[in-house]
């Protein structure tokens, strides 16, 4: 689990050296260009405030590759809900680090519900069928900050 964790928070860091490094317009560009599945309509009627709630378009970027990249891995995880949340906030914080803390009114709301309407709030290991709706519900965010 840890190796897991290293290896995620390392994938996060190469992601902010390749976007620091040079003209900021590159990342921008590159996400024009990334592939992320289209969510269902409902996903996108429920997670739709998140373009209301995030207003700079630097910030839209690193949200939508962050939440991306975590979508993309979550179903490689063999973890339980607490891991799940440890996970997600730590590499927040080695991603963000402190630029988005109280910035945003209403988005650690968004993100927390988006994880506990799935896992809920007890301690468990998480299925693969919850592992798949969080994967579902991360895209549609990515995606809609993208779009």
């Amino acid at each position: 689990m840890k190796n897991r964790l290293l290896l995620f928070i390392g994938g996060i860091m190469i992601i902010i050296g390749t976007l620091s490094a040079g003209d900021t317009n590159v990342g921008i560009d590159a996400l024009v260009n990334i592939d992320i599945p289209k969510p269902s309509e409902t996903m996108q009627s429920k997670f739709s405030n998140i373009k209301d709630i995030v207003k700079e378009q630097e910030d839209k970027i690193n949200l939508c590759i962050f939440n991306k990249i975590f979508a993309d891995r979550i179903n490689n995880y063999s973890i339980d809900q607490q891991q799940l949340n440890d996970i997600y906030v730590a590499a927040a914080k080695d991603f963000f680090g402190g630029s988005l803390k109280n910035k945003y009114d209403g988005l650690d709301n968004l993100l927390v519900d988006a994880i506990n309407e799935v896992t809920g709030e007890e301690v468990h290991q998480l299925s693969q069928n919850e592992k798949s709706e969080l994967q579902n519900r991360f895209y549609a965010i990515a995606w809609l900050l993208n779009n």
